[in-house]
């Protein structure tokens, strides 16, 4: 059985326009990977920020990572990536499971309120 990867990123939008028309673009793309919108922007409840401090943080759930892998390196996403690095800085990376630590971490988005049910799925099966 595979297993879930979450692409977490970062963003800090310098072009506002210019980047809505690499998010309008690329959403096709991930999600004929597979990949799932779990948290794209919204408000960030900082709980710590000693390593850096949060922007714009979006958060993908692939089914496996080789559909992860694959998105990122298709052709098509390297004309979308231009895009993207001429009006943004990121910080991204893939994450393979959702650890209890891991969904908490994530339970600071406004939006995602997945992370809180799913902390809870989690706690429920350490007890039994």
């Amino acid at each position: 059985m595979t297993k879930p990867v979450y692409l977490v990123v970062d963003v800090k939008i310098d072009d506002l326009e210019a980047y809505g028309k690499y998010k309008e673009k690329v959403k096709p793309l991930i999600e004929s990977y597979g990949g799932e919108y779990l948290s794209r922007g919204g408000e960030i409840n900082v709980l710590e920020n000693a390593l850096w401090e949060s922007t714009r943080m979006v958060l993908v759930k692939f089914p496996d990572k080789e559909s992860a892998m694959d998105s990122y390196n298709y052709e098509e996403y390297s004309a979308l990536k231009k895009i993207r690095i001429d009006n943004a800085t990121l910080t991204s990376f893939y994450r393979g499971s959702l650890t209890p630590n891991f969904i908490q971490l994530l339970s600071v988005f406004k939006n995602c309120t997945w992370a809180t049910a799913d902390l809870e799925r989690v706690n429920r099966g350490k007890k039994q």
